[in-house]
């Protein structure tokens, strides 16, 4: 169960939570690009995390905002339990975020499953508007060859503010992550992302992107 729960933390960002029988932690640094090759406001992202017997704490400046995220996995015999907590300071925005969310994962065979339920909701109203999304993730990995990781992500995101409903041109949208990690060298992991979103904005509007990134353990 803990080469599961390794794989499948990596395909969620490494956030923190992966059971470790000793103090770990490391680096990851990403860059995203729009479909069209433009960096734009997909500045890069650098995220510290350290975890030790199953708690986890991390930190990450993405773009212009800051991240902290504190989490807590605990591995049964067949599956695992994540519950996180996360603060999202927006500096160019009114308000900030709070975000809790749980999650759940095993592996069938050699396959690596994993769900997530979160709440993401604005810790103010600005002009009577305070946004309260609900998240699903589900997603699933497997050990393609002896040095690539590969993991696909649906994910469904649904306002539940009445106020945001009505100034949004969609209430529901789906997202969709595809990820290729090379695992064959000690302490990188180097990977590559692209994924399709939409848009609680612009209703007939998807966009997609590509990523790049590093993670260094220690």
């Amino acid at each position: 169960m803990k080469k599961a729960i390794l794989a499948v933390s990596m395909m969620a960002l490494l956030s923190g939570g992966a059971v470790a029988s000793e103090l770990a932690g490391g680096l990851e640094l990403d860059q995203k690009v729009n479909s069209q090759g433009q960096i734009g406001e997909n500045k890069a992202g650098l995220k510290a995390f350290v975890s030790y017997e199953g708690f986890g704490l991390s930190a990450k400046r993405a773009g212009s905002n800051n991240e902290y995220n504190a989490s807590y996995t605990h591995d049964f015999d067949s599956f695992w339990l994540k519950g996180e907590g996360e603060y999202v300071h927006q500096t160019q925005l009114p308000t900030n975020v709070g975000k809790l969310g749980l999650s759940a994962g095993t592996q069938l065979g050699e396959v690596d499953v994993f769900g997530r339920v979160r709440n993401d909701v604005a810790l103010k109203k600005v002009k009577d508007l305070q946004s309260n999304i609900v998240r699903v993730d589900l997603g699933a990995g497997v050990q393609a060859t002896d040095n690539v990781y590969v993991s696909a992500k649906f994910i469904n995101q649904s306002q539940l503010d009445n106020a945001t409903k009505k100034v949004s041109a969609r209430n529901h949208i789906q997202n969709y992550e595809f990820r290729a990690t090379f695992n064959n060298i000690d302490g990188i992991k180097p990977y590559v992302e692209v994924g399709n979103e939409g848009s609680f904005i612009e209703k007939d509007k998807r966009n997609s992107y590509g990523k790049i990134g590093l993670v260094l353990d220690f």
